[in-house]
């Protein structure tokens, strides 16, 4: 699961993004170790939780619940979410709101954008277009600032790169974000 935090997770590692899901597969992963990942991890302000379980595999969200909570604080952000059955204001609420609707709902719940900080404006533009007509697909598809999330690609990439080559070099996923989040915030 390390390997899994530092490849996908970087830049949330780094308090320099909300949130990243990614899936592991149950041959590959227990339980038991996403609850010891959870506890580690949450010593540096960073969350990590099972929001889907399916026969064979875990979808997991690493969040850094303070940037989440002023995410959610956002008027036009809880207005969003809202039409969507997110009542409550309350980050641990919204958070249990989306877990449920990735149980439920046959499509995945493209809301999942704001809890990963992706932009209003492309989470909407990806609904609405149905994740066509966008005006650039990377680490997301880009509805709005191309410009604006260019340089947040360019930061993520960074940040990925950074925390893969100190892995590399034997470095404990706690003590790259001690080392390089310190220095990266």
């Amino acid at each position: 699961m390390e390997e899994f935090l530092i490849t996908c997770c970087a830049p949330t590692l780094a308090g320099k993004k909300v949130g990243n899901i990614f899936n592991l597969k149950k041959t590959c992963v227990t339980n038991f170790e996403i609850k010891k990942w959870a506890l580690l991890l949450k010593r540096f302000k960073i969350e990590v939780r099972i929001i889907k379980e399916t026969k064979d595999a875990y979808l997991i969200y690493v969040y850094r619940e303070n940037l989440l909570k002023n995410i959610l604080a956002q008027e036009q952000i809880k207005d969003f979410l809202h039409n969507y059955g997110y009542i409550s204001p309350k980050t641990e609420d919204m958070i249990k709101c989306l877990t449920l609707r990735l149980k439920e709902k046959d499509e995945f719940p493209h809301e999942i954008g704001i809890f990963l900080g992706y932009p209003l404006i492309d989470v909407i533009g990806f609904i609405k277009n149905k994740g066509k007509c966008y005006k650039k697909c990377d680490l997301w598809k880009v509805y709005g600032d191309e410009f604006k999330c260019n340089e947040l690609f360019k930061e993520y990439r960074k940040c990925k790169y950074c925390f893969q080559k100190m892995y590399e070099e034997g470095f404990k996923t706690s003590e790259i974000i001690e080392k390089y989040a310190e220095s990266y915030q």
